[in-house]
């Protein structure tokens, strides 16, 4: 018998609820930081990869150095630059979107290793862990450290 990746829809109804429920405080937490005076000036590390992604939005993909640091983030806020232009509002909504998905996937690796109800408890836990949302609000890798890692021992 194949196991399904939804159980029943009270399980849907509750994916769908903590989805929108995390990705809800996530936009009333970007709405507030946007009205820090440092929401649109980034500091070190994150000024770096703003630099680099607005360089791979004009055109230059490939660069003239060796990479100093992991790529794939840049080319990823480069991505986002080029398709809605630059500013610091749209790429940190897409990270919280991405969050929001982190959240689910979550839900889903705590079913596998334990049972409904903690799974239940750890989306809901994970929907409201302030240090998850912080770095989804911040031009930094870690939020897609959080969702691929959980992806990759998913499919494991």
């Amino acid at each position: 018998m194949k196991s399904k990746i939804v159980q029943d829809k009270k399980e849907l109804y509750f994916l769908f609820g903590i989805f929108v429920f995390s990705f809800v405080l996530r936009l009333v937490y970007l709405l507030q930081m946007s009205s820090n005076p440092y929401f649109t000036l980034p500091t070190m590390d994150a000024l770096y990869h703003d630099l680099w992604a607005q360089s791979i939005a004009q055109g230059n993909w490939i660069g003239d150095q060796v990479f100093f640091r992991a790529p794939f983030y840049p080319y990823f806020l480069g991505t986002v630059y080029k398709l809605f232009g630059h500013n610091y509002f749209i790429p940190r909504l897409i990270q919280h979107l991405i969050g929001s998905f982190s959240v689910i996937l979550i839900y889903f690796l705590a079913r596998r290793l334990f049972n409904r109800r903690i799974a239940t408890l750890s989306a809901i836990l994970t929907s409201i862990y302030g240090v998850m949302v912080y770095y989804e609000d911040e031009l930094l890798l870690d939020f897609l450290l959080v969702f691929f890692g959980v992806l990759l021992i998913l499919l494991l």
